[in-house]
């Protein structure tokens, strides 16, 4: 038989072309999934993330309704802002008593004092604590008040 007379696929190019395209659409899904997949993880972070800064916006807003804590040692302080021991649970959009969202997996305490060098300001120290942020707890300190 002649090449040239020859018209059409052979079963092998059929079979061969059928297989990349698989390889090629198998490698279009996977990327499509992993991209998915990662758009969802950041998107849920965003959400802790905006709960978090929801919450420390209302506690410097509100700081003169809170209780200020006197005791400046930094043993009292590290006591009350133990990981294990926080008393707010956050996730996602809520903020809530821990023993009202034993689910959320992540955890907040805050000590609000005066500030040692400028009166009429608080100092607020913010502990929290994510799987999402890691391991180790983050701390936050802010400055509240104190202008003329």
């Amino acid at each position: 038989m002649n090449w040239r007379s020859r018209r059409g696929l052979s079963l092998v190019e059929l079979l061969m072309a059928l297989a990349i395209s698989g390889i090629a659409i198998f490698v279009m899904i996977s990327s499509a999934q992993t991209t998915l997949s990662a758009a969802s993880k950041v998107n849920a972070t965003r959400g802790r993330e905006k709960a978090l800064q929801s919450v420390l916006q209302t506690i410097i807003k509100n700081a003169p309704s809170y209780q200020v804590n006197f005791d400046t040692s930094e043993t009292h302080v590290s006591n009350l802002l133990d990981p294990a021991k926080l008393p707010w649970a956050w996730d996602d959009d809520r903020v809530l008593p821990v023993d009202q969202c034993p689910d959320c997996a992540g955890r907040l305490g805050f000590v609000l004092q005066p500030h040692a060098l400028v009166p009429g300001a608080y100092r607020l120290r913010v502990r929290i604590k994510h799987p999402s942020i890691g391991e180790e707890a983050r701390d936050y300190t802010y400055i509240i008040g104190g202008g003329s």
